[in-house]
């Protein structure tokens, strides 16, 4: 608080508190009132409410299921709800085969604009059996993913692609291609939103990239195995449309 101000409360408190007839009182809460009315004003008023932050991302439409990068196998289809978007691709293996598969997903919960920080409702979906160690786990991941940044935009994955062993029996790298939303759902992709890791005995070339269709993105992926070992992951796609936060 600052010190006039501090002074000027404690000033008009001890009026208020200071014995007197009712006639005093009544002249003391309207100096009281005066006083509050003053420093209100000279308040600074509260920042606005950016535009971007009344509203939140959710897919919609049908789902699209892009090719498989790598090989064709048993699928295994990762989704978690409908309104998840898809943030990053983690892989774990036992005595060199990859056989612990995550998907990692959210979004973001609808609050109040009078709230500051924005929530998220983010979780794994977990394929295959658990590997001796967490150490061998490495996750392909888009930069900032899921996070509303300062300009209202939010990043998620749109493409993916994978190296295999010299024989093509096991994926052993994985590359994401990460797509921008803006605040009205449009669809932006572009270098600086790509990752990924790649292990021992990745071999090139990589297999094609396999990407959403234009003006959509990932909510969900297919996993495909052979013997329980990762061989292929394919995308499942949507468009994107906006949802007004809800007010409490």
């Amino acid at each position: 608080m600052p010190k006039k101000l501090a002074v000027a409360l404690a000033l008009a408190a001890a009026v208020v508190l200071a014995p007197a007839q009712n006639a005093q009182a009544k002249n003391a809460e309207s100096s009281w009132m005066k006083v509050v009315d003053q420093f209100s004003a000279m308040a600074p008023a509260a920042d606005p409410v950016p535009e971007w932050d009344r509203i939140v991302f959710r897919p919609t439409g049908t789902i699209t299921t892009t090719g498989v990068s790598g090989k064709a196998g048993s699928v295994n289809i990762a989704r978690r709800t409908r309104h998840d978007f898809l943030a990053a691709i983690g892989l774990s293996e036992t005595k060199d085969k990859p056989v612990y598969m995550i998907a990692a997903l959210g979004h973001e919960r609808a609050l109040s604009p009078r709230v500051p920080d924005r929530v998220f409702n983010s979780g794994q979906v977990i394929v295959g059996k658990k590997p001796d160690s967490s150490r061998s786990r490495k996750f392909a991941k888009v930069p900032s993913a899921l996070a509303r940044l300062d300009n209202g935009t939010m990043r998620v994955i749109a493409g993916v692609r994978v190296c295999m062993n010299k024989k093509r029996t096991r994926v052993k790298g994985i590359k994401v291609y990460g797509a921008s939303i803006d605040p009205s759902g449009a669809v932006t992709r572009g270098s600086e939103f790509n990752g990924g890791f790649q292990r021992p005995n990745c071999t090139s070339p990589w297999h094609p990239r396999k990407m959403c269709p234009t003006n959509q993105v990932a909510t969900g992926l297919e996993f495909h195995t052979k013997s329980g070992i990762l061989t292929g992951i394919a995308l499942q796609c949507q468009r994107v449309t906006t949802a007004t936060l809800v007010t409490r």
